[in-house]
């Protein structure tokens, strides 16, 4: 009896480490996918605002701002390429880009940069795969 005092502690020390690093992982996935979600979202919305908003770095902001205004979005975390703009799909496609007063369509980059909540150095080993992207093509109503 003696040679099996404290086996329950040692066995409870390697069933409750793996566990607890399973429940972890399962947070972060969990936490990340809803994350994409509200992203989608975010840029869905977004799309709406540029279509009614003529081209120009002011319509562009509040691209940004609309995205960032939404929960578990932080507005650092969220970076918007230079739109393309083009006169037609064909032109985007093409990369014959025009002026933004003469523009039908533009073509813009979204980024959101995910980090970890839990393990945040973690985030910068892996910033390309945490990195989401969004490419939104925006007919303009003017």
């Amino acid at each position: 009896m003696k040679r099996q005092r404290g086996s329950q502690s040692l066995e409870f020390a390697m069933i409750a480490l793996p566990f607890v690093l399973l429940l972890l992982v399962i947070f972060e996935l969990t936490r990340f996918l809803w994350i994409n979600m509200v992203f989608d979202s975010a840029v869905n919305q977004a799309m709406r605002v540029a279509r009614v908003m003529p081209p120009a770095y002011a319509a562009d902001q509040s691209v940004k701002e609309k995205i960032a205004s939404y929960p578990l979005l932080e507005e650092e975390k969220v970076e918007l390429s230079a739109p393309r703009y083009a006169g037609s799909v064909s032109d985007l496609a093409h990369y014959r880009m025009t002026s933004a007063t003469q523009a039908k369509l533009g073509q813009y980059t979204v980024n959101y940069h995910f980090s970890f909540l839990l393990i945040p150095k973690l985030s910068a080993v892996w910033k390309e795969s945490m990195t989401l992207q969004r490419v939104m093509v925006v007919a303009y109503d003017h």
